[in-house]
């Protein structure tokens, strides 16, 4: 949607970007994070990832998808990144996160004490899904109540 905007502002809307349409890609959303961050409240935001695998070693290790060096900058503005996937358990599909670092993402960190890997799954019943997930957790941690 950045990139769309960026764009649109510069009367190039459905185009190809241009190198330099990244530069200015990658400095609204260090901006927009940096003011999200200062509004005296949790701020929570999601993205996607690939994986990337060192040409050297061989290694692969999990990055956010963004452009050149958001990669390694845009990790410091958190105080926690989680690394959301969904395994299948027991014939049944779960949600998880990683709170801490591993050699595949080494990026996860977690200021509150919580266990490596959390099973965050919402019951597809649930009436109340705050008292599930991620919800429970900012409960519990008393971050969040009602």
């Amino acid at each position: 949607l950045l990139m769309d905007r960026i764009l649109e502002i510069n009367g190039r809307a459905g185009k190809q970007p241009e190198i330099s349409d990244y530069g200015v890609a990658a400095n609204a959303l260090a901006r927009i994070i940096r003011n999200a961050n200062g509004q005296g409240c949790f701020v929570f935001f999601t993205g996607h990832e690939n994986a990337a695998q060192d040409k050297l070693m061989k290694t692969v290790k999990i990055q956010l998808m963004v452009a050149g060096q958001l990669k390694q900058k845009l990790p410091i503005l958190f105080s926690d990144i989680y690394h959301c996937h969904a395994d299948v358990v027991n014939g049944q599909v779960k949600y998880l996160i990683d709170t801490v670092p591993t050699d595949m993402y080494p990026t996860a960190r977690c200021s509150m004490e919580l266990p490596p890997t959390l099973d965050i799954t919402i019951p597809a019943n649930s009436s109340d899904v705050t008292k599930f997930g991620l919800g429970k957790i900012l409960r519990e941690k008393g971050i969040w109540t009602d």
